[in-house]
């Protein structure tokens, strides 16, 4: 029924289609039955009209058998008009029946078949009916089901034709009534033997609960008849599911417990139901269960611990290891204790033993123990106090320090009723703070004499001695004698004048807790100071006017008239006396009239006393002063040099004096392009710049100021010159003519002029460099340089740079940049390549990008338009997107299909033309063969050389090349790969050649779609070595004639082939401008290969010995590909030593 409802579809699709399906079928197409069964074959004509008759084939017998259908009648020929074995029948004109009426043993495993001239149906083979032997039923491998549980069983069936099915039944517990299951059923074909044999595999998922627990399950299978069933074995459903919630007995979840600390407790918990039982367990402070039991699906556990304070609950938990649930009811655990140490608090704060408490204050202590239950407290002191409370509230009425008790008790009953009585105490001191008294004064020691009532002594100026301060406080009185701190001494060193001292007693009376107070008292004392005179002070009057010497030497003017007055403090007042020359002078003035040179010298007055102490000796005091007469004169100023310095330095010049005798005197510096002024001798200027660049004067002021007299004033000045020099700085780089700067705009064949000019001392060396920055015009020791360019072109359009140097510049020049826009057609970047060829792989997107030449329009003048096969492309869409920002575009073509393929191009065009470049896109392909093998010029080595060639195209994949090589008329192939490094040129140094040989040297490239072609071979002759070298000697006589002739022919022709190669290496370097230097090696590994002639066999590989080159090193996956490659290579004799037309490049020894 299968194949003919896809026939059908089939015809349906025909017609749709509209072309010819035409076809044969013959139904059943697997046809099963048992001895005397009677099997009727329908032959079905697809899409034919009217068909007069089919023929039949069994076992494939050289005659056909023939049903007809001819004048409404339906017969058949042959064997098929014996009527007591078949019935033939025409049931439609396009349908035909063939029906044996009893099967025999000879039926089966015969094949028929029905068929017209040019067409056949299927073929049906008769196969014996096979009901199912057996079924096993296979279950988890645990013995429980967790309840909720994804479980999986399956049910597997003996073989079986036609394929066997399955049911499957659950059975209740203890009953013979069972429940089909229907759902979550799946069965598959777990072994076909190919004759319609089948073996299935049915399996049921389902996730059981607590109510099919002990139930039974069972599956059944048949092939026709379900009441011919076989029954599988049955399984139990043993199915795992937690317990409910344990019970601590004679306690509700969360009651109280009581015990006393150290006691032992005891519980006992239960956890009923549940398959399997619980595990239960204890919480219970390291403790061990005693007991655990089992009664009635019910779990007992007993648990003793002891008990200790802190602890909060016991937890009896249960576990159900196979639902993984855990469960738990809890205890609250009341241990009891006795009271703890009382501890002692005031206003909440803990206090020792011992409390402070001010006079007159009333304090409140209160006692707190910890305990369970709570205590009661009782307190007993001085009187016989006893109070049952916890505070305590004591008056200070007096300084005695007084002790009291606190006594903590408590009832402590246990679980059972019974009860154990407890108690504890501690004692408190409460000490007296009170105030200092008034203090008082003793002489020198603590226990010396007592100052008398005046509280004042009297000393001498320089005396050294201690006033001893005391007064009674608790706690002591620290003292403080005016602003110095102290321990009651106030000791006075070497005192000078007449003092009055207070002395402060001071205390700080800190209860334990509350108030803090600090109180003071004080005293005064008086000390008067005897001293020697002064150093007497000396005065000069000219009778109108009077000055106070304080120097030494007095300067005067000759015939100056002037008294010269003595006067010196002291106590008791002194006496005094002048003496010069030892002709000593009573009184205190000494008179000079017309004074003279004769009258210069040193002059002395004498001041004298006797002083008394109050306690000890007398003393007789003295001092004096000396002064001298001089002359004065004025300053000169030293010699000054000009100065040299480089800007940004910092400037120091120091304008040094001759000093007079005496004299004051001013030095200043004045800069002269401006009047800056400095007012001292030094001349400072930090961070000098060219600004600086100019004369500075230097001034002295000299005054001559005598004692008595007018001032004299003498100027003195010296100039030098500042001479700054600085680094070069390009202060314009333009267009002539166009004094603007950044861009400048000129047209394709202008003359153009570029002015740089600088600022610097010494003048600049200026260079001009071009857009690709080369230098192109420069100049020493000149601040301007012009550049002129004639006949500009696109070449001409970028940046341009001017640097300045000089003597000063170092490494950082100054430097100054502008753009020229030459007014040109665009054209391509040449800092970008291009490929001509693109390629991709269909139902891919593929990106082209174009970058234009930078600088030839104004910006925004350059537009794009893209062409596909000359059609333009006017906007993205499903298929293109056009992607342009500035000088570059691009352009993705999306899902690639064969359509797409073909040429593009881009138009670019801007205000002065339009340029068109192409590209073709093309299905990925192998790569093409590289170009331009040759090795570089003077890398030829005794042992190496440099490789030189350029890329083909890659396919559209990446790329190797595969360089072979070997020795001339030797046979050993040697063969490296190098990866492509995506540059225009690639270089390789092959190393490890052997001196004086001759290589031979072909390559190709690979990529993931095959091979290249080979380059032409390559032949070239490495270096001798020294061991090469050896003198060849000519026995002939006329040996050194042809030596000669010889060397100069080889000569001759080397000089050629130089130049040849030369000539062809120029012609290149001309066509290939702007590209990249092929110098350099390649980067990324480098692997190599190579295995001698002799180890190949030519009997494999249809004999060629390419194809058994062993590579080493390679990648795995390449090495397949480069054997291929190697494989197809022409015959070792037949390419690699025959001299050819294939050979570049062939370096000549001499």
């Amino acid at each position: 029924m299968k194949n003919w409802k896809f026939h059908l579809s089939m015809l349906a699709l025909c017609f749709i289609q509209g072309i010819s399906c035409q076809s044969i079928v013959l139904t059943p197409t697997n046809a099963y039955a048992n001895i005397n069964e009677a099997l009727t074959f329908t032959c079905t004509y697809i899409a034919y009209t009217n068909v007069a008759g089919t023929k039949w084939r069994v076992n494939n017998q050289h005659t056909p058998y023939i049903v007809r259908h001819q004048d409404n009648t339906c017969s058949g020929s042959g064997i098929f008009t014996d009527d007591k074995i078949y019935r033939v029948g025409c049931p439609s004109d396009t349908s035909f029946t063939v029906t044996i009426l009893r099967v025999q043993q000879e039926d089966l495993n015969t094949q028929w078949r029905c068929l017209d001239l040019d067409r056949t149906s299927n073929t049906v083979k008769i196969l014996l009916k096979v009901s199912v032997a057996n079924v096993v039923l296979s279950g988890p491998s645990s013995s429980f089901m967790k309840e909720h549980s994804q479980q999986t069983i399956k049910c597997k069936t003996s073989p079986g034709r036609p394929q066997p099915r399955v049911s499957w039944y659950l059975f209740e517990k203890n009953k013979s009534v069972k429940h089909k299951i229907t759902v979550n059923v799946s069965t598959q074909i777990i072994n076909d033997s190919g004759d319609g044999l089948v073996t299935v595999e049915s399996t049921l998922q389902f996730h059981p609960n607590r109510s099919i627990n002990n139930w039974m399950l069972n599956c059944e299978a048949w092939t026709d008849d379900e009441t011919s069933a076989v029954l599988s074995n049955r399984l139990t459903l043993n199915i795992a599911y937690p317990p409910e919630k344990p019970v601590i007995i004679g306690f509700t979840d969360g009651e109280k417990y009581s015990l006393i600390e150290s006691e032992f407790g005891k519980l006992s918990c239960s956890s009923h139901g549940g398959n399997p039982l619980a595990n239960l367990t204890w919480n219970c402070y390291d403790s061990k269960p005693t007991s655990i039991s089992n009664e009635d699906k019910t779990v007992f556990s007993t648990v003793t611990w002891s008990g200790f304070r802190g602890q909060s609950s016991c937890l009896c938990i249960s576990h159900h290891s196979w639902s993984g649930t855990t469960q738990n009811t809890t205890v609250m655990i009341d241990v009891l204790y006795p009271p703890n140490k009382p501890t002692m608090t005031i206003s909440n704060k803990t206090v020792s033993n011992v409390i402070n408490v001010i006079l007159s204050k009333t304090v409140l202590v209160k006692c707190e123990s910890k305990s369970n239950p709570r205590s009661n407290y009782t307190w007993t002191g001085p009187a016989d106090l006893s109070k049952t409370k916890q505070i305590l509230d004591v008056t200070i009425n007096n300084t005695i320090d007084k002790m009291f008790k606190c006594m903590a008790t408590n009832r402590m009953v246990r679980q059972n009723g019974t009860h154990v009585d407890g108690h504890n105490e501690s004692a408190v001191t409460i000490k007296v703070l009170y105030p200092p008294g008034n203090p008082y004064f003793k002489y020198e020691y603590s226990n010396g004499t007592k100052v008398s009532t005046q509280n004042m002594i009297d000393v001498i100026a320089g005396d050294s001695f201690s006033i001893h301060c005391n007064a009674a406080g608790n706690p002591l009185p620290t003292y403080k004698w005016d602003s110095n701190e102290g321990n009651g001494i106030l000791k006075i060193t070497s005192i000078t004048s007449d003092t009055n001292k207070t002395c402060h007693a001071k205390n700080i009376m800190e209860e334990t807790v509350g108030e803090s107070r600090t109180v003071s008292t004080s005293a005064s004392f008086s000390i008067r100071v005897l001293h020697a005179p002064y150093i007497p002070t000396i005065t000069i009057s000219n009778g109108t006017r009077q000055f106070n010497i304080t120097a030494a030497t007095i300067q005067l003017r000759e015939t100056d008239n002037i008294n010269m007055t003595c006067f010196s403090e002291g106590k008791p007042l002194p006496k005094y006396t002048w003496d010069s020359h030892n002709d000593p002078v009573q009184g205190r003035i000494r008179q000079f009239t017309n004074i003279s040179r004769k009258d210069a010298g040193n002059y002395t007055c004498y001041a004298s006393n006797l002083m008394k102490r109050t306690f000890g000796d007398s003393e007789q005091g003295l001092n004096i002063s000396n002064l001298s007469l001089d002359i004065m004169y004025p300053s000169t100023l030293s010699s000054l040099v000009d100065i040299s310095i480089l800007e940004g330095s910092d400037l120091n010049v120091i304008c040094r004096v001759q000093k007079g005798n005496p004299t004051e005197e001013s030095v200043s510096w004045t800069r002269i392009s401006d009047d800056k002024n400095w007012k001292n001798s030094q001349l400072i200027i930090a961070n000098v710049s060219r600004a600086d660049d100019t004369q500075y004067t230097c001034t002295l002021r000299s005054t001559i100021i005598p004692t008595i007299g007018h001032e004299t004033l003498t100027i003195r000045s010296k100039t030098i010159h500042l001479s700054v020099f600085f680094s070069s700085e390009i202060k314009h780089f333009t267009v002539v003519k166009d004094k603007s700067s950044g861009t400048f705009i000129v047209n394709q064949r202008d003359e153009v002029s570029l002015e740089c000019t600088a600022e610097a001392n010494p003048v600049s060396d200026l260079s001009i460099y071009n857009t690709s920055g080369k230098r192109i015009s420069s100049v020493k020791n000149r601040n301007v340089l012009l550049y002129s360019i004639n006949n500009a072109s696109y070449e001409n359009a970028g940046k341009y740079k001017c640097e300045g140097r000089n003597n000063y510049t170092k490494d950082k020049p100054s430097v100054s940049e502008l753009t020229m826009i030459v007014k040109c057609s665009p054209r391509p970047s040449l800092d970008s390549i291009f490929p001509n060829k693109i390629a991709a792989a269909q139902y891919t997107n593929k990106t082209m990008n174009f970058v234009a030449y930078e600088y030839l329009d104004e910006e925004n003048k350059t537009e794009f338009m893209w062409f596909h096969k000359n059609i333009a492309i006017e906007r993205s869409d499903e298929k293109f997107e056009i992607f342009t920002i500035g000088l570059n575009s691009s352009l993705s073509v999306r899902n690639i299909t064969q359509i797409d393929f073909g040429e593009y191009s881009v138009k670019v065009s801007n205000t002065i033309g339009e340029y068109t470049h192409h590209f073709m896109l093309q299905a990925e392909d192998k790569p093409d063969m590289p170009k331009d093998l040759t090795y570089k010029l003077g890398s030829i080595t005794e042992s190496s050389v440099i490789l030189v060639w350029t890329p083909g195209f890659n396919g559209g994949f990446p790329q190797t090349f595969i360089l072979l090589y070997h020795i001339s008329h030797k046979e050993t192939l040697h063969s490296v790969q190098v990866h492509d490094t995506n540059e225009q040129t690639i270089s390789y140094t092959l190393t490890n050649l052997l001196s004086s040989k001759t290589y031979n040297i072909r390559m190709f490239a690979m990529n993931k779609k095959g091979n290249s072609s080979n380059t032409k071979t390559l032949q070239l002759t490495t270096n001798a070595s020294a061991s090469d070298l050896q003198p060849v000697v000519y026995k002939t006589s006329t040996g050194t004639f042809v030596g000669v002739g010889v060397g100069t022919f080889a000569g001759t022709i080397t000089i050629v082939a130089i130049f040849l190669f030369c000539y062809r290496r120029v012609r290149k370097n001309k066509h290939n401008a702007g590209k990249q230097d092929i110098e350099g090696k390649v980067t990324g590994p480098v692997y190599n290969s190579h295995s001698p002639y002799e180890d190949l066999d030519s009997t494999k590989k249809d004999g060629n010995v390419y194809a058994q080159v062993v590579t080493n090193n390679l990648y795995a996956q390449s090495n397949s590909t480069i054997m291929q490659e190697l494989s197809t290579l022409p015959d070792y004799n037949n390419s690699m030593d025959k001299e050819s037309e294939t050979s570049v490049y062939i370096n000549m020894k001499i």
